[in-house]
């Protein structure tokens, strides 16, 4: 039989991110006299979000297929991500890999059946990420793992 994989998303806070990145022209338009030199340091302004996923099925890459089909790269995906994005929040705010994290996992132990509930607080190395971000929002907080 074939299932389905469906994720369901839910917002626990979107806030600004700055970043200064390498100024690259865009390639199909005519020169803009007033845009900076190529290669030039530019400033933008992008919103990061972030989000629970549930799953109902197992399926490779399902959370980050799901999110690139929505137009909502994770930050630091190298697959199905934004090279210039996660470059820049490397180079501005340390990002050190793919922002992915499983915070609860809730299943059936396969020979008992007892419901199991695994926590897991935001790794080191992503709440370091976090506490960088100059906006990261209050809701946060209770996420990051203390140092």
């Amino acid at each position: 039989s074939v299932r389905n994989a469906s994720t369901a998303f839910a917002c626990v806070a979107s806030f600004p991110v700055e970043l200064e990145e390498p100024y690259i022209p865009p390639k199909d338009e005519a020169p803009d006299p007033d845009a900076p030199a190529a290669g030039s340091p530019f400033r933008r302004n992008m919103t990061v979000t972030m989000v629970t996923a549930r799953i109902n099925t197992g399926r490779r890459h399902q959370i980050r297929r799901h999110l690139k089909g929505l137009g909502h790269n994770i930050v630091g995906d190298t697959s199905y991500g934004k090279g210039r994005i996660n470059a820049a929040l490397r180079a501005n705010y340390c990002l050190p890999r793919l922002f992915l994290h499983a915070h609860q996992l809730h299943f059936r132990h396969p020979l008992s059946a007892e419901l199991l509930k695994l926590k897991d607080p935001l790794s080191s190395d992503l709440s370091e990420f976090v506490r960088r971000l100059p906006c990261a929002p209050e809701q946060l907080q209770p996420l990051l793992r203390e140092q």
